[in-house]
């Protein structure tokens, strides 16, 4: 099972602690030998007779306790790193994402209603030609574009377009020029709205407006009716910021 992160560390410490004591061993070494050098003794034959072959030893435990544990040590801290390395490039991959993501976010919707898409568009639309819609919108320049391609692109696929259908006090719209008026109502991406004793006649309709949007990246969903609109048989097709 590989080391955790935390065991690596304390590998590199507990082996960087025995490479510096063998490092001691060695310096020990190295000042027997060179004391053998200058004639020291004990004064007792069997350890004067041993101490040169007891130096070569501990020069050879420093030596070989230096290269050992400062490779494992070494081999510990390269996982390190490399563990390091590939959570850097993971965190730097996460954030070109979202950045990405985010552009993507603000890209307004009718940068996606290009020539190629809003044909694409009225093909899948145009079987249902016939269908009543009305439309409906929050506030903003992008929503209001937006709404202004896509009411093109539902009328070119034979489609036809209502008043908003007002019928109480209080109920607010746009009027816009040449366009039919538009409800002003809160929704988020695009929904599609249906009275109750109408939507199985639409519902075809409704599923391929909304899969027909996704294609092309556009969030579309279908939603209860909530705003009082007096074209019970029409969708209502609503646009408001993108969520």
């Amino acid at each position: 099972m590989p080391l955790t992160d935390d065991e690596l560390n304390a590998s590199i410490s507990r082996n960087e602690k025995f490479s510096s004591w063998a490092g001691y061993v060695l310096v020990a070494g190295l000042l027997l030998e060179l004391a053998l050098a200058f004639n020291f003794a004990t004064n007792k034959p069997i350890v004067d007779e041993h101490l040169s072959q007891f130096s070569y030893l501990l020069v050879l435990l420093g030596v070989g306790g230096e290269i050992h544990f400062g490779a494992k040590a070494s081999r510990a801290q390269k996982e390190l790193q490399r563990r390091t390395d590939v959570k850097l490039t993971e965190a730097l991959d996460r954030a070109a994402t979202a950045q990405n993501d985010l552009l993507e976010f603000r890209k307004p919707r009718r940068a996606l209603m290009t020539a190629e898409n809003r044909a694409r568009l009225v093909e899948r639309l145009s079987p249902f030609a016939g269908t009543q819609f009305d439309t409906g919108l929050g506030s903003g320049g992008e929503q209001m574009h937006f709404l202004w391609d896509l009411e093109e692109t539902l009328t070119a696929a034979k489609w036809i377009q209502l008043n908003w259908g007002v019928h109480a006090v209080g109920v607010h719209t746009y009027i816009r020029n040449l366009r039919p008026l538009a409800g002003i109502v809160m929704a988020e991406n695009v929904e599609i709205q249906m009275d109750p004793g109408w939507r199985q006649a639409n519902l075809n309709a409704a599923q391929a407006l909304i899969a027909a949007l996704k294609e092309i990246g556009i969030a579309a969903a279908e939603a209860d009716p909530i705003f009082p609109n007096a074209n019970e048989q029409a969708m209502h097709v609503l646009v408001g910021p993108k969520g």
